[in-house]
């Protein structure tokens, strides 16, 4: 009976990574890693102010999924179906709400992830952003 869930913060930035505490050569415990700096901050603040099976993402990241242009499709829009594979009159619907009363507290614009790809046709948009993954980084 349990009931698991995620809760997920991102941002983007520059992060200090440092190793701490003693090495242990047996097993190599206590060599942990330590994340340090205002992305991570801010990361960790997002997720734990954002409700279960949800993600909270900071406007510098939001844009990035616009970019690039063939994205946007995929990553901002939904696919416009009933999730039973059939056209809705209303079309794609955005994925993502603007939390505008999260704006001050973060000095930047915070999107909350609304709703998911569908079951039809989640592993074809999952594929293609892949692929427009790919193509960018090829080039």
């Amino acid at each position: 009976d349990w009931e698991i869930a995620s809760k997920i913060g991102i941002t983007k930035g520059i992060v200090l990574v440092k190793r701490v505490g003693e090495r242990n050569t047996k097993d190599k415990k206590y060599n942990w890693a330590v994340w340090a700096g205002k992305p991570v901050n801010i990361s960790a603040k997002l997720s734990d102010i954002s409700e279960g099976d949800t993600v909270l993402v900071t406007d510098d990241v939001f844009q990035d999924f616009k970019s690039p242009k063939e994205l946007y499709d995929y990553l901002i829009l939904s696919c416009g179906c009933d999730g039973k594979g059939n056209p809705t009159e209303e079309g794609p619907r955005p994925l993502w709400e603007e939390k505008s009363k999260l704006e001050e507290k973060f000095s930047t614009k915070v999107w909350e992830l609304k709703s998911k790809w569908c079951d039809i046709h989640g592993e074809k948009y999952i594929n293609k952003v892949l692929e427009i993954i790919s193509k960018e980084d090829s080039q």
